[in-house]
């Protein structure tokens, strides 16, 4: 004979719902045993999630369920790329979808499930800066290969203090040109490396902050800056590189 958990009511057998108050007598999985085979539990830690812990939480990244404590990607250790995570406002879903101890399919995430590892993704802006820059330093050894009244035409196209300050605008071009030619040898690989780290930090921060043509301008305007700047340490200086 069922008794109600919510009036204490003795009922009928085989009765679906208590002849007091109504409530349904049919156990469901807040009400599973928590040591059965068949009942849910948190991907990460193998929570029963039955009783309390019944309303679990799927998360929109990687699909799984997940008990209260892990329904965040940072504390289950999501596998998807940290990259496609967008940080939701508050008029769109959160991190996870919930459920009320019940599998439903419609709350699986949309996004495939990312195989896991250590991923860079660079917008276009981001890869088109980085192949420019990468030419550039092919491009230095290339033009360090032809000579120009004996001179290589590298040295035409990096920034040579003395000859700016002198006031020849033969070498004017170079506060440009410089920016993207780098010198054959260790400083130009220096140089090279140093703007890939910077590409890394910066890509994701500038593509949702600027537009396609602002993000360039930065480039090329804080290139031209530098190049200024370096007027300043005086004549005997050669510079070149973002």
């Amino acid at each position: 004979m069922p008794i109600c958990k919510n009036c204490g009511t003795d009922n009928p057998s085989g009765s679906s719902y208590c002849k007091a108050c109504g409530v349904s007598l049919v156990s469901d999985s807040r009400d599973a045993n928590p040591n059965s085979a068949d009942v849910k539990r948190c991907t990460y830690c193998s929570k029963p999630l039955v009783g309390e812990d019944a309303y679990y939480f799927r998360c929109r990244y990687c699909g799984q369920d997940f008990c209260y404590e892990h329904r965040l990607p940072e504390n289950h250790l999501c596998k998807s790329s940290p990259l496609r995570r967008n940080i939701p406002s508050s008029s769109s879903s959160p991190y996870y979808t919930t459920g009320g101890g019940y599998f439903s399919s419609s709350g699986r995430s949309s996004q495939k499930q990312s195989s896991g590892g250590f991923q860079i993704n660079f917008s276009k802006q981001g890869r088109n800066l980085a192949i420019l820059i990468v030419a550039g330093l092919v491009l230095g050894y290339v033009f360090s290969l032809v000579s120009v009244d004996g001179v290589p035409l590298t040295d035409f196209l990096i920034q040579y203090n003395g000859f700016i300050l002198q006031g020849n605008a033969l070498w004017y071009p170079s506060l440009i040109t410089s920016i993207i030619i780098v010198a054959p040898g260790s400083l130009g690989l220096l140089d090279v490396f140093f703007n890939a780290i910077s590409i890394v930090w910066l890509d994701r921060l500038f593509v949702s902050t600027y537009t396609p043509k602002q993000y360039y301008s930065v480039f090329v305007l804080t290139g031209v800056a530098g190049n200024l700047l370096s007027l300043l340490n005086g004549p005997d200086i050669v510079s070149f590189g973002a």
